[in-house]
């Protein structure tokens, strides 16, 4: 399997010891995001069991030589939110940086069934097409998380329905177990204190979306709602990817916000610790983070400064959490939840996002698609892993 972003491996690295039991694995991850998460997941032994493989850059080149030598009967990838490559160069020697991209030309070019994982509830259909990208080789087999998604990449007319299949990420298992975990009150108390959060203050935990400009107007909108409701404390929990410079212009543009301390825990565990309740929110624009919250019982909002369709969280989209755009209505949402009236309260979570033995049902799911597409004579190999004999 191959690996770049976060979003798809948190999504399903519990699912890599179910698929272990059948397949020998070979898994090459960016050092510092993918490998970054899952090394945080496994211990090191676990880490050389399942042949867990960091990489820097992944040139096509390369894909393409590892692809051939260990000629593969099936390349599994992630499928990253954009593609990046130098400006020089033409086909092959043009520098991929990221393996998912890499090692999907690489199985095209060399004939080899190439399944893709999407592992977002919801994509626009401009951000489906961003990161298939039809100029370059992509997943001719998809795996998505939703029939949503399966609906809007049927759509674009890049997939072939038949190649679409949905199966539930692990990561909705996480939320299951979070959701009543007996730690909630313990890991709450003691975020309180790391982050100077008194009991009796309102606390909102905004998650960054990446997207610097997008979520400094957020903040903007955050800090005119609140300025006159002093017992409300802002606390931002920053994307890896982003910068210093963002950093301190989202703390400057908030009074009185500061980092979100997750005191090591599970971050999921964190922000629902932070988000359950009244006197609590997690708020953030167009991030996986919202969807994981509602799934485990927390106050969320996804906010849209602008009121664009373009930046419409999945939760917003799917109806599982209100989008907010003007001060009012932030103001209205705060004084609800501090009442003990929830965004949540009348919404119900799809079917298809519960997360009972989730890992165990995409490991079997992932399998009979490979099984399907491959004859049965041929070893069935997962990113270069000798397969099923």
């Amino acid at each position: 399997m191959a690996f770049s972003d976060i979003g798809v491996v948190s999504s399903i690295w519990k699912a890599i010891p179910e698929l272990a039991q059948d397949f020998n694995l070979k898994i090459y991850a960016k050092d510092t995001l993918a490998y970054k998460k899952l090394s945080e997941c496994f211990s090191p032994e676990e880490l050389k069991k399942y042949n867990i493989i960091p990489y820097k850059q992944m040139p096509i080149i390369d894909a393409y030589k590892i692809v051939r030598n260990e000629n593969p009967a099936a390349v599994i990838t992630g499928l990253s939110n954009a593609h990046k490559k130098t400006k020089s160069g033409s086909g092959m020697q043009q520098q991929e940086y990221k393996a998912d991209f890499a090692f999907a030309d690489a199985a095209s070019r060399l004939k080899k069934i190439n399944i893709g994982i999407s592992e977002a509830a919801y994509l626009s259909p401009y951000l489906i097409r961003y990161r298939l990208n039809s100029s370059r080789r992509g997943p001719e087999t998809m795996i998505v998380a939703s029939h949503q998604m399966k609906k809007f990449l049927k759509d674009t007319g890049l997939i072939a329905m038949n190649k679409i299949h949905v199966l539930p990420m692990p990561r909705y298992e996480e939320a299951s177990d979070i959701k009543n975990s007996p730690r909630l009150e313990e890991v709450r108390n003691r975020l309180y204190t790391l982050n100077n959060v008194q009991s009796g203050d309102f606390c909102i935990v905004y998650s960054s979306s990446c997207s610097p400009k997008t979520d400094l107007e957020a903040a903007k909108l955050l800090n005119n709602s609140i300025k006159d409701m002093p017992q409300v404390k802002v606390l931002f929990a920053f994307h890896p990817k982003d910068s210093a410079e963002t950093r301190q212009a989202l703390l400057a543009a908030v009074s009185g916000s500061r980092e979100f301390d997750k005191g090591g825990e599970n971050p999921l565990l964190a922000y629902t610790a932070m988000g359950k309740g009244t006197r609590r929110l997690i708020a953030g624009v167009r991030t996986s983070v919202l969807f994981d919250a509602v799934l485990t019982g927390s106050n969320v909002i996804s906010l849209n400064p602008r009121h664009e369709k373009s930046m419409r969280s999945p939760t917003a989209e799917l109806g599982l959490a209100p989008e907010i755009s003007d001060t009012g209505n932030l103001k209205k949402t705060i004084t609800d939840i501090s009442s003990g009236i929830f965004p949540q309260n009348s919404l119900s979570i799809p079917q298809t996002y519960k997360g009972e033995n989730a890992a165990r049902k995409f490991a079997r799911g992932l399998a009979k698609i490979i099984e399907e597409e491959t004859s049965p004579a041929r070893h069935i190999v997962n990113i270069n892993a000798v397969g099923r004999e």
